[in-house]
């Protein structure tokens, strides 16, 4: 049984766009290696730029244009949105997010980056708790809309059982700041390969909300760059194809931010 799982952000205007044009092999950068020292790549379409993760679905920086913080004794840092591209499963037993990074655990791992397209596409079977998920992770930042991103989760247990989906949008905790409006003299440090004096900017939730309706459900959040008058509104729309019997969907609007919760019955 395959379930489809759609996760668009849209920055005011939703839509729907991919591309299907076909490209050399030139413009495909792949791995099958998992790494504990992973370094993202990143893709964009000139308004949205989105980081990666190694599992395509943990919550990794993205950002817009002119979305700059202005916070007491720092420079201006352009601000991270909301974590909206991130995505859990629980398989009965265990949350893939806790699951060991490893060959073991994340069997048959590949990452392919589609410079052409700007896609990024992230396959492995998870195998854990003496059961398997496969998993295809297709990230895009799409380029007829630019307002517009989205995460296509397509997963195949191959156990029988009840599994679950979070699909949550959070505000990023604020980042320890460095005194460089200060003209203040600062250490740099090399932290994971990066100077520490580099870190993104903050956005705070001002407010937020989330709807389960029957074909297509919806989170949202307004938020605002630290001590700038600019906001912008992430929105999270849930869309679904497959036939997986029992199905439900659920929100939740807790402080840390609104969760989308998918349930349903799997069947090997």
């Amino acid at each position: 049984m395959k379930i489809r799982l759609f996760a668009a952000l849209a920055f005011m205007f939703p839509a729907l766009s991919g591309s299907s044009l076909s490209q050399p092999d030139s413009f495909l950068l792949s791995t099958d290696t998992l790494s504990a020292s992973y370094i993202p790549t990143y893709i964009g379409n000139g308004n949205i730029g989105i980081s990666s993760s190694q599992t395509g679905v943990a919550p990794a920086p993205s950002y817009m244009v002119w979305m700059y913080d202005h916070a007491p004794h720092d420079v201006a840092r352009i601000a991270a949105l909301p974590a909206w591209n991130a995505l859990d499963v629980f398989n009965g037993k265990k949350w893939l997010s806790s699951a060991p990074q490893d060959a073991r655990t994340l069997q048959r791992y590949h990452q392919t980056l589609n410079m052409h397209d700007g896609v990024l596409e992230t396959s492995y079977i998870w195998n854990e708790g003496g059961k398997s998920v496969r998993f295809a992770v297709t990230l895009l930042a799409s380029r007829s809309n630019a307002h517009l991103a989205a995460v296509r989760l397509t997963l195949e247990p191959r156990f029988s059982g009840q599994i679950q989906v979070s699909f949550p949008i959070r505000q990023w905790p604020e980042p320890q700041r460095m005194p460089l409006g200060d003209d203040a003299h600062v250490q740099n440090h090399i932290t994971n390969g990066h100077p520490d004096v580099w870190y993104p900017g903050h956005m705070t939730v001002t407010a937020q909300g989330a709807e389960a309706r029957p074909n297509a459900s919806v989170a949202w959040v307004v938020a605002k760059p630290d001590g700038a008058p600019s906001a912008v509104a992430v929105v999270e729309q849930l869309l679904w194809k497959g036939n997986p019997g029992k199905f439900s969907v659920t929100s939740d609007t807790a402080s840390r931010g609104p969760t989308l919760m998918v349930s349903f019955a799997a069947k090997a």
